[in-house]
């Protein structure tokens, strides 16, 4: 492998590391979102509950005063207008918690829900059509107004009783949510931390091990250098590392085969020259 080969991978890899502690941090970040978008959800929909439950009351309420003054036309007028105002909020609440149920996929709920509308439903539209009769002259006297209305919000009781039980199991599940949260976020921190540990010591090998391949065989030929320039050719040079090395080291080895042979030519010649003179002494 090259030097620049090793020097792009080395940059991928690191590149390929900061990519998976990035995806580690935002499906984290993902995850836990939703997990708080989901508790926040269930404390919605019990505040829905609540706001169903007191409206259920206060409709109720409403009932019997307007049948303990059902002869009075201005108090009747005022506590049916009154019922009715209810009664649309609790219509309006039932289809808010309609909608969160079908997003959080709540099927069991869903059936509670729509028997819930049924009856609320009936219920209305029964004291409605007793309250038109009371108008028309057609019942009269709140022991025979009570006795009519009796009829439709049998099913009601159904809405007033199941809210008090389903703001308890809704606050169990929001309880749960919280602990999901609790317990994810210190899963999520291991995970992180051991992701990153194993993340640095990759980090950390390959900082290593590419500059050390880098400038290792470069130490190796340096020192070859320095010793084939003082005529110590005796060295046996060994090729390996990069191309660019083993390039390089094969032009020290025929450098070191040239000045060695121009050192024997020259220990040749100086051999001659020094022959005639020993003769003429």
């Amino acid at each position: 492998m090259t030097v620049r080969a090793k020097l792009t991978s080395s940059f991928l890899f690191m590149t390929l590391l900061i990519l998976v502690l990035f995806a580690t941090e935002q499906f984290i970040s993902s995850k836990q979102n939703s997990l708080v978008q989901q508790m926040v959800t269930e404390h919605e929909i019990s505040a829905q509950l609540v706001g169903l439950s007191s409206a259920a009351n206060q409709i109720k309420l409403y009932e019997n005063e307007y049948l303990a003054l059902v002869d009075n036309p201005t108090m009747r007028e005022i506590y049916g207008g009154q019922f009715n105002d209810t009664a649309c909020e609790i219509t309006q609440v039932l289809a808010r918690l309609k909608r969160m149920y079908a997003q959080s996929g709540k099927t069991t709920s869903l059936n509670v829900l729509a028997v819930w509308e049924t009856s609320s439903l009936f219920y209305i539209n029964g004291f409605n059509e007793v309250h038109n009769k009371v108008m028309a002259g057609k019942i009269s006297g709140s022991t025979r107004a009570a006795s009519a209305i009796a009829e439709f919000n049998k099913g009601f009781k159904a809405v007033d009783n199941g809210t008090s039980a389903a703001i308890v199991e809704q606050y169990k599940i929001a309880a749960t949510k919280a602990d999901k949260i609790t317990a994810f976020q210190r899963d999520a921190s291991s995970i992180f931390l051991a992701v990153g540990a194993v993340c640095l010591a990759l980090a950390m090998l390959i900082s290593y091990w590419v500059p050390a391949s880098v400038t290792k065989p470069i130490h190796y030929l340096t020192k070859l250098a320095h010793r084939i320039s003082k005529g110590k050719v005796d060295e046996e040079i060994v090729i390996g590392g990069s191309a660019e090395y083993k390039d390089l080291g094969k032009s020290m080895q025929r450098l070191q085969i040239t000045t060695d042979g121009l050192m024997q030519r020259i220990k040749s010649a100086n051999a001659k020259t020094t022959q005639p003179k020993a003769k003429a002494a």
